[in-house]
C-alpha cells in the first residue's frame, strides 16, 4: 500500500524522480511475481505531474474506485447502528436533525455517538436535538482549534 500519492507532485524535482524510480521498481515487481498493489490519493493520476512515463503508463492503467462521502440512508444506518450497539435509545427524527447538522463523514458519525453517549450519562438526560446541537457545536470547535 502506497498512501497519498498525489504528494508527489509536491516534492522537489530530485526527490520526486527518485520516489518515481522506487514506485515503478516496486510496481514491476509486485505485478511479474502475482502481487497486489493499492495507491491511495485525493486526486487522479493524470494530476500528479509523474515525470517517469513508464510509471505514468502503469498508474493511468490501474483500475480506479472513489470513494464519496455517504449518502443520507447510509450515514443513517451507520448512526442508528452505533446507538444501538450501545443500547440507547434515539427517536429518527433526531438523528434525521443530526444529519443536517453535521459534517458527512464516517468518522465525524462515530464521534458524535460516542460524544451524545458521554454527554447524555454525564447529565443523565436522553438525547435530544437540543444535545445534538450542542455537541456538534463543541466538536466543530474543537477541530476548528485544532
Amino acid at each position: 500500500v502506497i498512501e497519498n500519492l498525489n504528494a508527489i507532485s509536491q516534492l522537489p524535482k530530485e526527490e520526486k524522480s527518485l520516489v518515481e524510480e522506487k514506485i515503478l521498481h516496486a510496481y514491476n515487481y509486485l505485478v511479474s511475481n502475482g502481487g497486489k498493489i493499492l495507491f491511495t490519493a485525493t486526486t487522479f493520476p493524470c494530476e500528479w505531474n509523474i515525470g517517469f512515463k513508464d510509471l505514468l503508463s502503469r498508474l493511468m492503467s490501474l483500475q480506479i474506485a472513489e470513494l464519496s462521502l455517504p449518502d443520507d440512508n447510509l450515514l443513517f444506518a451507520i448512526m442508528a447502528k452505533q446507538f444501538v450497539d450501545r443500547q440507547i435509545v434515539v427517536s429518527p427524527k433526531v438523528i434525521d436533525h443530526a444529519m443536517v447538522k453535521m459534517e458527512r463523514s464516517f468518522s465525524f458519525a462515530k464521534k458524535l455517538v460516542e460524544e451524545l453517549d458521554a454527554e447524555a450519562l454525564s447529565i443523565s438526560k436522553p438525547i435530544n436535538k437540543k444535545l445534538v446541537n450542542d455537541v456538534i457545536s463543541k466538536l466543530v470547535s474543537r477541530r476548528s482549534r485544532n
